[in-house]
């Protein structure tokens, strides 16, 4: 799975504080005026292929990528490179993806069932859908970059 990268200051100064490699699909907390106005909470979560770029040209892909995930009781933000983002949010998409050996690692630390079905039920925060993600970056003034699959028109 190709990553994609969150540039430093691409959020505002210090949001990351540094170029911060993502999954396509980890959430990134965004907040602001922006968020306020448009989606009445003060903070809210978008996948960060929404907003984050196509990894650089330059960057040399290894042979395996090791992802680091934080897993907690529930799900919530941690900070990453001065970003806050999500920690694993355990799902049904992550439960798809953990072996055998890891859900039952996870269950016995937080004492759920293995089966995942009393793991997390929801984000932490509301997460944005794509087309309110490209509205988030151009009402913040931060362009329509991310990866999109298509061109989105926003009238005046």
């Amino acid at each position: 799975m190709r990553p994609v990268c969150l540039r430093k200051d691409r959020l505002g100064p210090g949001l990351p504080a540094a170029d911060l490699m993502l999954s396509r699909h980890h959430r990134i907390a965004l907040t602001g005026a922006a968020v306020e106005m448009l989606f009445d909470e003060d903070r809210v979560f978008a996948a960060a292929s929404m907003i984050a770029d196509p990894v650089p040209d330059d960057w040399q892909a290894q042979d395996c990528i090791e992802w680091f995930n934080i897993v907690l009781d529930t799900h919530a933000e941690v900070i990453a490179n001065g970003q806050p983002v999500e920690s694993l949010f355990l799902g049904d998409m992550a439960l798809a993806r953990l072996s055998d050996r890891d859900r039952l690692a996870i269950a016995a630390r937080f004492a759920r069932t293995a089966d995942g079905r009393d793991w997390h039920e929801r984000t932490s925060l509301r997460t944005l859908k794509r087309h309110e993600a490209q509205v988030y970056l151009v009402v913040a003034g931060l362009g329509g970059q991310g990866q999109q699959t298509e061109p989105m028109a926003i009238a005046a």
